[in-house]
């Protein structure tokens, strides 16, 4: 159970950081009007937000999956 909610904490923090890199570099661009970066922040929320559910839709049924990376370090913060 805690591999589980370190994993999604991981995940979370991995998100949030992703979302404010995308944001940065997304504000100068905007302003020359290169909308790629923008496309770019929803679809990685997009995978976000799909991955989050598939994971705790495997954490209630018992099943444990790591994402790779965030998964092995979830593993070893669990022990």
């Amino acid at each position: 159970m805690r591999f589980h909610a370190w994993q999604s904490i991981l995940l979370d923090i991995t998100a949030f950081v992703v979302s404010v890199v995308l944001s940065l570099l997304a504000e100068p661009a905007l302003k020359q009007g290169a909308y790629f970066i923008s496309g770019l922040a929803r679809v990685m929320w997009g995978i976000w937000f799909g991955l989050w559910i598939w994971t705790a839709i495997i954490a209630l049924t018992g099943k444990r999956f790591k994402i790779y990376l965030i998964g092995s370090i979830a593993e070893k913060t669990a022990e």
